[in-house]
């Protein structure tokens, strides 16, 4: 990403021009991501293993009480599972509209959430692989498994992915949002819940869009029009006066001092914004500490907005599904929230309420956090990760012990982009060669085969 990233998008929102029309310098991950899972990774251009109208006019719904059970990932197991019905997949052409526009080249980024990874090329276009139990790949493939990429459907240009456990969204690069996958809680975005969409439709977003964030079973995006948010609505992340489910976007209301937010990502329970400050604001519940607020609410009712402590000025942001990290560009990195696993890289395992500095990483280009583990390019290009190891997602020697520390991924040359799943890696050259570590079960490593490795191998394209 470019130190300009932020006074670009700020110009082009007063222009209102399309996302062409706006340079694309960001790593896309999940992480955002990232991530993941979540929504976790772009290019160092993260993660990563989520009702009605256009304000919060659900308040007539019942308020229940939250769920704040942590959510079982079942990309591990090798039975293809997922919450509830789905329903008759949606196999039907991708929406209709105008067509997609955007730079002649476009930064290579990766994104990953849970098990399945996604790859934008310099021409726009996008290939996905590994779990595709509902769809989540959207490349219309009917296989519950990808071990080799194959072509997101119906959209040629992408500006953004964001990838969750059962579901993607993309923003193209004219600025229009579109999802696909599992829509259980209506993480779709198209005001239906219960469906499997096997390639994407449109949301209901509104607004050139420039941002998209998805991790577990909610959606968040940011366009001229401001913050959406749609899906599981744990911890009344959208605001909406209830913990009720929201199949069609709502418009999310940040602090004044962060308007207008420059970056959004989403986690489990949670939000959070870059405001225009470059100060970072995150809501929700907030009982592993993942609003940053420098307290722990085990209730997980919702809190209100505010900056999140211990944190310096920085440049971009991410959301994994219960911890989040954000970096300065070229500078240092810093993550918050759970830490059972490491995830903080701070070399401890306690959760913790406020900003902490990732250990041994400086001219941090990218990070991509995701559900038990994060990574991140740093140092010269060079890959790190740490926190859950079980299956050899953050280094070559798999371990139940978790790694609370990062360690160098051992790679053949520099990385531009960097995503982690719930239980992989991948990463990018300046290529286009991806290379992929960690487990494989689903095909996460793209190489065909689904035999899990805790050494990089290369992505078949």
């Amino acid at each position: 990403m470019s130190a300009t990233r932020n006074s670009t998008k700020i110009a082009c929102l007063l222009a209102l021009t399309l996302l062409a029309g706006c340079p694309d310098d960001k790593v896309d991950s999940s992480a955002f991501a990232n991530g993941s899972g979540s929504d976790s990774s772009v290019t160092a251009d993260t993660t990563g293993d989520n009702d009605g109208g256009t304000t919060p006019t659900d308040v007539s719904d019942a308020v229940t009480s939250p769920d704040t059970s942590e959510v079982k990932d079942t990309s591990s197991s090798p039975k293809d599972t997922f919450a509830g019905d789905a329903g008759k997949a949606d196999t039907s052409p991708t929406d209709a509209g105008p067509p997609d526009t955007g730079p002649k080249t476009w930064p290579l980024a990766l994104y990953a959430g849970g098990s399945a990874t996604c790859f934008r090329k310099t021409d726009g276009t996008a290939v996905c692989w590994g779990r595709n139990a509902v769809g989540q790949t959207g490349t219309g493939a009917g296989a519950t498994k990808l071990s080799k990429p194959m072509a997101i459907a119906g959209i040629s240009q992408i500006a953004r992915i964001g990838l969750a456990e059962q579901h993607g969204c993309a923003v193209h690069g004219s600025g229009k949002v579109s999802c696909w996958g599992d829509s259980f809680h209506g993480q779709i975005g198209n005001g239906v819940k219960h469906v499997e969409h096997l390639v994407p439709v449109a949301t209901k977003v509104e607004g050139t869009a420039f941002e998209v964030s998805a991790n577990v079973y909610s959606s968040a995006a940011l366009s001229e029009k401001g913050v959406w948010g749609w899906g599981n609505n744990t911890g009344d992340k959208f605001q909406a006066g209830n913990y009720t489910s929201k199949p069609t976007p709502l418009l999310v209301k940040p602090p004044a001092d962060a308007s207008p937010a420059l970056e959004v990502c989403v986690g489990d329970h949670h939000m959070c914004v870059l405001g225009k400050n470059k100060k970072v604001y995150c809501w929700g519940s907030n009982e592993w500490g993942e609003l940053g607020h420098g307290t722990i609410v085990t209730s997980g009712a919702f809190v209100a907005a505010a900056e999140v402590k211990a944190l310096p000025q920085v440049d971009h942001l991410a959301c994994g599904s219960w911890h989040s990290c954000a970096w300065i560009q070229g500078g240092k990195a810093y993550c918050w929230g759970k830490n059972l696993n490491g995830q903080l890289g701070n070399g401890g395992i306690a959760n913790i309420a406020a900003a902490v500095q990732v250990i041994g990483l400086d001219q941090v280009s990218l990070v991509a956090p995701s559900r038990q583990n994060s990574c991140a390019i740093a140092n010269g290009g060079k890959v790190y990760c740490w926190g859950k190891n079980d299956v050899g997602q953050t280094t070559t020697k798999p371990t139940s012990k978790e790694v609370p520390t990062p360690t160098e991924v051992p790679l053949p040359t520099k990385m531009v982009s960097v995503a982690a799943g719930s239980y992989h890696g991948c990463a990018a050259t300046t290529g286009g060669d991806v290379y992929c570590w960690g487990g494989n079960n689903h095909g996460q490593h793209g190489n065909g085969t689904t035999t899990d490795n805790p050494k990089p191998t290369k992505v078949l394209f």
